[in-house]
């Protein structure tokens, strides 16, 4: 009797662990299918994720992102000092970071984006823009990915600056696109000209600033 309910329980540890790994799998393969149109890939992850732990599912695995994304920002330009070869304690302090208060800034993020489009006639629900927010963060995964594999191997050079203004500008097109599906906006182009303009400024270097007299 006992040997039959270990093989029950194992069984049942083994389907959980199939139907975990099959969800990692799925959640891969809608990531790469929502190149092919961001709006609609947004609205059929509605569609799917119709819970709050569903979505906050999304903010954890966008933590996760933007976590390995930094990483090598985080080694070749640290906020401070690192001595003693303190590596893997900075590394795990901004583990913690991204796992505890990243998903909370993110529902922050979303919320502010959310009165802010209010503003401007968005007729989404919070919940419509976090699920938004959270999902582009994700599909946005190879980019990010892209891009701090870039900053690894260009470090400090010029035209890292140029690369970072079009992926910026491409991952304003995928924000843009959901966001505005998500407050049923009739275009997107004016959200994704704003995301750009930020973008752009954001990345130019101070000394093509001062060039420019720009103060």
């Amino acid at each position: 009797m006992r040997l039959d309910r270990l093989l029950q329980l194992n069984w049942n540890l083994n389907l959980i662990s199939i139907l975990n790994q099959s969800r990692k799998i799925n959640l891969i393969l809608d990531i790469f299918f929502a190149y092919k149109n961001f709006s609609k890939s947004y609205l059929v992850k509605k569609e799917q994720f119709n819970t709050e732990r569903a979505t906050l599912f999304l903010a954890f695995t966008s933590a996760v992102i933007l976590f390995v994304a930094n990483i090598p920002s985080a080694f070749f330009s640290p906020p401070f000092d690192i001595v003693n070869g303190s590596y893997e304690i900075y590394l795990g302090l901004l583990l913690f970071i991204s796992v505890f208060f990243v998903p909370l800034f993110l529902y922050f993020v979303a919320a502010l984006l959310h009165i802010i489009l209010f503003f401007f006639k968005g007729q989404g629900s919070f919940y419509d823009c976090r699920l938004a927010v959270f999902w582009s963060i994700n599909v946005s995964a190879p980019i990010l990915l892209f891009k701090g594999l870039l900053a690894t191997l260009f470090n400090n050079n010029d035209y890292l600056y140029i690369i970072n203004i079009f992926l910026g500008v491409l991952l304003g097109w995928i924000v843009s696109s959901m966001v505005s599906e998500s407050e049923k906006f009739k275009s997107k182009y004016p959200f994704f000209i704003v995301l750009s303009l930020v973008v752009i400024f954001s990345e130019i270097p101070e000394y093509y600033v001062w060039s420019f007299g720009i103060v």
